[in-house]
C-alpha cells in the first residue's frame, strides 16, 4: 500500500483531494491534513511515501513543513502545490520539494506524478538510499540568466544568436560549452571560439542537458571540501557524455536517443556526488561497506558502484528527469544486461564508460 498525504488549509482544495481516490485505485491510501502541525502529527505515527503541501498556509508555511519532513522522514518524497505561477517563486519552492504544481492543477497529471514518485521509491532496494538521497535539497534557485535561457529554448522564434547572447552572461557555462565543442571527439581541426558556432555544433537538446547538469554540479559545489572531487567527477562525466553521444550518432540512432545519451553521460556519476556530499559520520553509519575513494576499474569496489548508481537514479527520478536517463544511470554498470543493437541511453552510456576507462581512443 502506497501512502500519500495532502496538506492544504483551503477547504475547496481539500474537496478536490477528497475526490482523488477514484483516480489512484485501491493500492493507494490518501490522507488529508488541514495544517502543517496536523501533518507532522500524522507523520510521527505513520509512514508516508509522498507528501503534497500548499506553499502559503497560516502558522506554518509549506516550505517550513517540507523542510521539517526532510529532517524527520527523509525517505518521503516532497511535492509543492502553489497558486504562485512566476518562475522565481517556483524555483524557490523547489528548494523544499522535489516537484511543483500550480493551482489550479489537473488531477490526472497530479496523480501520474504521484504514481511516478512512488514507483521511483519502489525501484530503490534500500531504505538507506532513500534516506541519504531524501536529505539532499532539490535544485538550487536558478539565476535570472538561466530562466531567460529556458524561455528562449521554449520560444518558437528564438534565434541561436539570442541564445548565445544570453549564454555569454554565464562565463563558467560558456567555458564548459566551448571546452566540449573543441574536444577531439567533435573532429574539428580549427578551434571554435564563437558561442553561436558552439551551440550549432552541440545542438539545443545537448545544450539543455549541459545547463541542467551544470546547475546540479554547482549546487553540490556549495558543500565544503568537495571542490577537487567535483572537478574530477565533472571532467570524467563530460568526457563520457561526449563519447555516449558519439556512440549513439555512429549507430544512426534517432536524435532523441543521442540527446538522452549525452544527458545520461553528464549525470551518470551524480550518485557518487551525493555520497561525497553526505557527512562522513552519517555515510559510514548508513553505508559501512561504501568506499568513497573507489575508482572505476577495481572489481572489488563493485558494491560501491552499485550504491552510486541507485542513489543517482533515485535522485534524478525525484527531480523528474525523464525515465530513459534515470534508468540509464541505474543500469549502465551492468553492460552485459543491455542490448547493444537497441537505441537506448543505457547502452550508449555503458559503451562510452568502458571506452573512457580503456586506452582505446575513438577516431575523430
Amino acid at each position: 500500500m502506497k501512502r500519500i498525504m495532502f496538506v492544504d488549509d483551503e477547504p475547496g482544495i481539500r474537496r478536490v483531494y477528497e475526490m482523488l481516490p477514484s483516480f489512484f485505485g485501491d493500492d493507494y491510501d490518501l490522507t488529508i491534513a488541514e495544517s502543517g502541525d496536523e501533518a507532522l502529527a500524522l507523520l510521527s505515527s505513520q509512514r508516508f511515501d509522498v507528501i503534497v503541501s500548499d506553499l502559503q498556509m497560516p502558522e506554518m508555511s509549506g516550505s517550513e513543513l517540507l523542510q521539517r519532513v526532510a529532517h524527520r522522514s527523509p525517505s518521503t518524497a516532497r511535492v509543492v502545490v502553489s497558486g504562485f505561477p512566476d518562475e522565481i517563486t517556483v524555483a524557490k519552492c523547489l528548494t523544499a520539494g522535489h516537484r511543483y504544481f500550480t493551482k489550479p492543477f489537473n488531477p490526472v497529471t497530479l496523480m501520474q506524478s504521484m504514481r511516478a514518485l512512488c514507483q521511483a521509491r519502489e525501484a530503490v532496494s534500500s531504505d538507506r538510499i532513500r534516506e541519504v538521497v531524501g536529505k539532499i535539497e532539490a535544485l538550487p534557485t536558478p539565476s535570472e540568466t538561466y530562466l531567460q535561457m529556458v524561455r528562449a529554448f521554449n520560444s518558437s522564434t528564438a534565434q541561436i544568436s539570442e541564445i548565445a547572447e544570453i549564454l555569454a552572461r554565464e562565463p563558467s557555462l560558456s567555458a564548459k560549452l566551448l571546452q566540449m565543442t573543441n574536444s577531439v571527439m567533435f573532429g574539428t581541426a580549427q578551434q571554435i571560439v564563437s558561442l553561436e558556432e558552439s551551440i550549432q555544433r552541440m545542438g539545443l537538446g545537448a545544450l539543455k542537458a549541459l545547463i541542467l547538469a551544470t546547475q546540479v554540479f554547482d549546487f553540490f559545489h556549495q558543500k565544503p571540501g568537495l571542490k577537487a572531487k567535483l572537478q574530477e567527477i565533472w571532467t570524467h562525466s563530460g568526457n563520457v557524455a561526449l563519447r555516449a553521444r558519439q556512440v549513439a550518432q555512429e549507430r544512426g540512432w534517432p536524435a532523441e536517443a543521442c540527446e538522452e545519451s549525452f544527458f545520461a553521460g553528464l549525470l551518470h556519476d551524480i550518485g557518487r556526488v551525493v555520497m561525497a556530499a553526505c557527512p562522513e559520520v552519517e555515510r559510514k553509519t548508513l553505508f559501512p561497506e561504501y568506499d568513497l575513494a573507489h575508482d572505476d576499474v577495481s572489481a572489488q569496489f563493485a558494491l560501491s558502484h552499485t550504491i552510486d548508481a541507485e542513489a543517482g537514479a533515485y535522485l534524478l527520478s525525484l527531480w523528474g528527469i525523464p525515465d530513459p536517463i534515470a534508468n540509464a544511470v541505474r543500469t549502465f554498470r551492468f553492460a552485459g544486461m543491455i542490448q547493444a543493437d537497441v537505441p537506448s541511453a543505457g547502452c550508449a552510456l555503458a559503451l562510452a564508460h568502458e571506452l573512457e576507462l580503456s586506452p582505446v581512443t575513438l577516431p575523430a
